[in-house]
């Protein structure tokens, strides 16, 4: 787990200075072993549960940002206001962060 709070600050503070296509693999996984988390309800209080829900539904969209560049329909939200501080000006420079793009394979 990259963050042990199920906190979406701690992840992007773990995470800030990596490469794009990196954070997208990162958050990812973290998304996945927190839903695999909420389906043990035996081990977990609703409230643990719920505060897994919300880190992983923050991360989903936290990923639509980075891959797609969309826009919510509430720019209040946690997630988007946290990639647009740190990396919504870095999105002209994903292809050529990423190992699969054209530059790279020269």
């Amino acid at each position: 787990m990259i963050s042990k709070d199920y906190s979406l600050n701690e992840f992007v503070d773990k995470v800030r200075r990596k490469a794009s296509w990196e954070i997208v693999v990162l958050a990812i996984e973290e998304a996945d072993r927190i839903d695999r988390l909420t389906y043990h309800k035996d081990l977990y209080t609703n409230e643990q549960l719920e505060i897994c829900r919300c880190y992983s539904k923050d991360l989903k969209h936290l990923i639509n940002y980075i891959r797609y560049e969309s826009k919510p329909k509430r720019p209040e939200n946690k997630a988007y206001k946290l990639y647009t501080a740190n990396w919504a000006d870095r999105q002209k420079y994903i292809l050529t962060c990423c190992p699969l793009s054209k530059d790279n394979a020269k």
